[in-house]
């Protein structure tokens, strides 16, 4: 089998990228969910009774805005004016249900014998300070407020925004810009006038987002130099690197792009899989390279189709054991993760299994397929053995019956096999 893959390099190239190229497709459809409730089993206990009390009370979602003035209070006319238009902005969104606040919330009262509810405000603007003044009395006449809309020095309140939305639906995407956008007005409209603080857990899950999707921008091409650079010291060749790097840039490709197939989201975990896949999966193809390299002689015409497919044949069959075997232990290790009951790290073991299996097969058939359409590395072959020849020594010895090395400097030209 692996001997009719290698000697039909054009087919097995564009099957790969036929292939690859529909994982790529799938790739704009991934989704990043942080929420929580993605830890807990769909059956879990707890995860049960959160769903039972969204059920009965409606819902347990929540964003708090705090807002801070270091000097002159919270009851001004100005903060107050701010705080009004602020908002009447954040409950035209659709998941907004009720905004809680010192211009917003229920005044209650008694008065002959009845109990009266009104807004603490009636709307409109402050303009003057006897009207704000007003509201501090209705706020400091019942405890109920303290701690709960404004702070012991009257230097803080809190915006208490309720979303009418189920703690499934929290981690969404669009939901997530959009406690993102509320908390972004708030920094945006009290700039200069106070200090905006934002706190619940649809705004951590977003907050999250962001963060991941920050760190990996900045991860995932530095670990992406290192490995080159790292490659690079024992091969001597950049053409060498890129074909190392195949592979991996195919199972990368492979473990992302499934996940939108099987309808999963990406998670804090699953962010890591290209980070792992490599950092682990451009090994397999470093083996066969470094054979290639090393075992090339200078008198191999590799032009010479025929004689050239022979050569790659044997290499890949040389290291397809010991390859098999680094890529199985690695499979079987990130395939236990399947076995928790927790879904993100369950997700990050399978799919990163799949980025596993992706780059062995990539190694054993698309890398030899690219080598042999390319030419191969002659000239990369050729620097390392006269640099290792310039130290004084010739290159350990394979197996004569399947590689001999350029003979070392000032010998003959070694037989081709």
């Amino acid at each position: 089998m692996l001997q009719k893959i290698i000697h039909h390099p054009k087919i097995t190239v564009l099957v790969t990228l036929a292939i690859t190229g529909f994982f790529a497709a799938q790739i704009p459809r991934a989704e990043l969910d942080n929420n929580n409730f993605r830890f807990l089993p769909e059956d879990e206990p707890a995860r049960l009774t959160v769903k039972k009390i969204d059920d009965t009370f409606k819902n347990t979602n929540y964003i708090l805005i705090g807002i801070e003035r270091r000097d002159g209070g919270v009851f001004t006319p100005d903060f107050l004016n701010i705080l009004t238009a602020y908002v009447e902005r954040i409950q035209n969104f659709d998941i907004v249900e009720s905004v809680d606040s010192l211009v917003s919330a229920d005044y209650i009262y008694g008065e002959d014998d009845a109990v009266i509810v009104e807004p603490l405000w009636d709307g409109g603007l402050f303009e003057n300070a006897e009207q704000a003044e007003e509201l501090k009395r209705r706020v400091l006449s019942w405890d109920f407020y303290r701690r709960a809309l404004i702070s012991d020095d009257l230097n803080a309140t809190q915006v208490l925004v309720t979303l009418n939305i189920s703690a499934e639906e929290a981690g969404r995407k669009e939901m997530s810009a959009v406690f993102l956008e509320i908390r972004d007005i708030a920094r945006d409209m009290f700039t200069g006038t106070a200090e905006t603080y934002a706190a619940g857990l649809p705004i951590v899950s977003a907050a999250i987002n962001e963060s991941v999707k920050r760190d990996l921008s900045f991860l995932l091409p530095l670990v992406i130099i290192v490995v080159l650079v790292v490659m690079y010291l024992p091969l001597k060749s950049v053409k060498a690197v890129c074909y190392v790097l195949l592979p991996v840039f195919v199972s990368v490709i492979c473990a992302i792009g499934a996940m939108p197939l099987m309808n999963v989201k990406l998670s804090i975990i699953s962010t890591v899989i290209p980070v792992v896949l490599v950092a682990v999966g451009n090994s397999y193809g470093l083996h066969i390279i470094m054979h290639y390299v090393d075992g090339i002689q200078s008198g191999i015409d590799v032009a010479n189709f025929d004689t050239h497919i022979k050569y790659i044949y044997t290499i890949v069959k040389r290291t397809s054991i010991p390859v098999f075997l680094a890529a199985l232990t690695t499979l079987v290790s990130f395939l236990a993760f399947c076995w928790t009951k927790v879904p993100p790290i369950r997700e990050f073991g399978l799919f990163s299994a799949i980025g596993v299996l992706a780059a062995f097969l990539a190694s054993v058939t698309f890398l030899p397929s690219v080598l042999l359409l390319t030419g191969g590395l002659t000239r990369a072959a050729r620097t390392v053995n006269n640099l290792r020849n310039q130290e004084g020594g010739c290159p350990p010895r394979s197996s004569p019956a399947v590689f001999r090395y350029p003979p070392c400097r000032g010998s003959a030209p070694a037989t081709p096999p």
